[in-house]
């Protein structure tokens, strides 16, 4: 009998690998597969040569995003699927890459209660802007890449750094850190987590809002805007040098960045601290 048992519990730890390989004029896959106990873990490895000038969207839903520069004419895409004894929706659930004028890197079918996480390490040429990143359950993480980014996640946080263009940011939980970029546009926001900033440049208006967590923004002193900060349970603490106060009371400061107010910026929360510095040159 114990023999028996054994033999069962080998059964279940034997991994399997399957390692396939094609090539193409525009694209090499590599595919390989490990199965092990009752999680299966597929690892999709794709380049793909895409136009000088083209932009790159990124759509998924159960998983991270990893988006750093590369030095090459390809999109190099690593993506790792995960399930749990869950077989047939991981042999469903296909990366889908669509190169053009737009690239898209897709998950498909991109369902909501799927049981297949995807986590995707993306490498994208210089000349090529990000312009897109979503997922509903997982990290995102962008460094050192051009264009205007927006990243979107649910359940995740948010990591901008390194990027020459403006920047959107939106989670619900999770923190987000944005820094070292050309200049953040319309909105940061996070429902449950801390949030901070640098601010070069702004496009329009800007709200930076946290449900729960603190924000530290630090504000370039070029930016002449009128500067309003709001907290609900907590404080806020005005430690900017260019910033000259309108009113001020230990729940919301007003003040002013320059001669004119030609943007409006409103940072608030409600549990937690506000801090305004000058940026770190």
């Amino acid at each position: 009998m114990g023999n028996k048992w054994t033999a069962v519990a080998m059964i279940l730890m034997i991994s399997v690998v399957l390692t396939g390989c094609t090539v193409g004029a525009d694209v090499v896959r590599a595919v390989q597969v490990v199965t092990r106990a009752f999680q299966t873990t597929e690892i999709v490895e794709e380049s793909h040569r895409v136009q000088p000038g083209s932009s790159l969207e990124i759509r998924t839903h159960n998983g991270d995003v990893v988006v750093k520069s590369g030095g090459d004419r390809e999109v190099h895409v690593r993506a790792i699927k995960r399930a749990f004894g869950a077989q047939d929706e991981i042999d469903r659930t296909e990366i889908v890459v669509t190169t053009g004028a737009i690239t898209t890197i897709e998950t498909e079918p991109l369902e909501e209660r799927s049981r297949v996480s995807v986590d995707y390490e993306i490498t994208v040429p210089p000349d090529v802007t990000l312009n897109h990143v979503q997922t509903s359950n997982g990290l995102i993480r962008v460094e050192d890449v051009t264009g205007d980014v927006v990243a979107i996640t649910s359940n995740g946080s948010i990591h901008l750094e390194g990027i020459d263009g403006y920047v959107r940011a939106t989670t619900s939980n999770g923190s987000i850190h944005v820094v070292d970029c050309t200049g953040v546009r319309s909105s940061v926001q996070t429902s449950n987590g801390s949030i901070h900033v640098e601010v070069e440049e702004i496009e329009g208006n800007l709200e930076i809002r946290a449900g729960n967590g603190s924000i530290t923004a630090y504000l370039s002193p070029w930016l002449e805007a009128e500067v309003k900060m709001t907290v609900s349970n907590g404080r806020v603490v005005a430690d900017h040098n260019g910033l000259v106060i309108g009113q001020s009371s230990q729940k919301q400061v007003t003040g002013q960045i320059g001669d004119q107010a030609r943007h409006k910026i409103l940072i608030r929360t409600s549990n937690g601290t506000i801090t305004v510095r000058d940026i770190q040159e």
